[in-house]
């Protein structure tokens, strides 16, 4: 099923840029309604995973899935497609969720220091920025240069000074106070965040085990055949079509694109499993055995090979 059968007709943008992605350059669009959107196929080709494994995996999660749309856009090479894309804002959260292990080996660096800058932004964003304590500071006593204090002077001199310093102290203390407050408050907000996340982790744990196995399935079904393996096919189908026309059968290259359709229930052989392609290459030289051993009046009028 592609793209627009599932998500929806692509949608044409207001405008387009390249933006830095660190060391890769990606599209980004700015739809009429000023929203952005971010393509998932240049992304998933900076970080070295697989687009297709990608496409499922924003399909599959219930906060981008909502989300996402196709996007006419430019790729960095000049050419113009339609691309699954989700809000610029989402890209964090796509992030966290990427398995650093299938990321290419020399990638792996880059991926971890931009999580490691979205944990930061994602701290700052719940806490707020924490005041600094001030500086310390200093107090002399206002010595004349002229001549020497008398007793009263240097008495008032120190009492000044330990007024100041005793002013200084209380502040210091009331502003350690407000502090501790504050840090009271958000281990507080912590601990009411975590008993509210805590179910949703411990489902989230759950589900991922339960599917871990069935995501393996999928994704090796989505590995299909090779461009050498889909143009020996496609030399197989030419090959079965020119003896079946030589044998007075219309439109033969028609018929075997018909049947060899049906059998392996995608749209073109260049996209079929990997898993079905031997038996597939079996089944066409079967046909095709059959076909140039039969006299051409029986061929003219059989049957269609290995579809029965």
């Amino acid at each position: 099923m592609s793209d627009e059968e599932t998500v929806g007709q692509a949608v044409k943008p207001a405008s387009e840029r390249m933006v830095q992605f660190y060391e890769d350059v990606i599209p980004v669009a700015q739809l009429e309604d000023g929203r952005i959107y971010v393509p998932i196929h240049p992304i998933a080709n900076a970080l070295g995973l697989a687009p297709v494994g990608q496409r499922s995996r924003v399909l599959r999660d219930e906060v981008m899935a909502e989300d996402v749309l196709i996007v006419t856009m430019h790729g960095s090479d000049g050419k113009r497609r339609s691309m699954l894309s989700i809000p610029i804002q989402q890209i964090p959260g796509y992030l966290f969720g990427v398995d650093i292990s299938r990321v290419k080996l020399e990638l792996r660096e880059k991926l971890i220091r931009y999580k490691r800058e979205c944990f930061d932004a994602l701290w700052q964003a719940m806490v707020g920025t924490m005041p600094a304590l001030p500086a310390p500071a200093k107090y002399a006593l206002d010595v004349p240069s002229e001549r020497e204090l008398t007793s009263a002077e240097k008495a008032l001199a120190l009492a000044t000074a330990v007024q100041q310093l005793a002013a200084a102290q209380v502040e210091q203390e009331q502003r350690m106070v407000g502090l501790e407050a504050g840090v009271g408050q958000l281990g507080e907000r912590q601990n009411q965040m975590a008993n509210f996340l805590r179910p949703f982790v411990l489902e989230t744990r759950r589900l991922l085990a339960a599917y871990d196995g069935r995501l393996d399935t999928i994704e090796a079904r989505l590995v299909t055949v090779t461009e050498a393996e889909a143009s020996e096919i496609g030399l197989a189908v030419k090959n079965l079509a020119y003896e079946l026309e030589q044998r007075g059968v219309a439109n033969g290259y028609a018929r075997v694109h018909s049947v060899l359709h049906r059998r392996i229930d995608v749209r073109s052989y260049h996209v079929m499993p990997h898993e079905k392609y031997e038996a597939v290459l079996a089944w066409l030289r079967s046909w095709y055995d059959e076909v140039i051993a039969k006299p051409v009046k029986e061929q003219a009028s059989g049957n269609d090979g290995g579809d029965e």
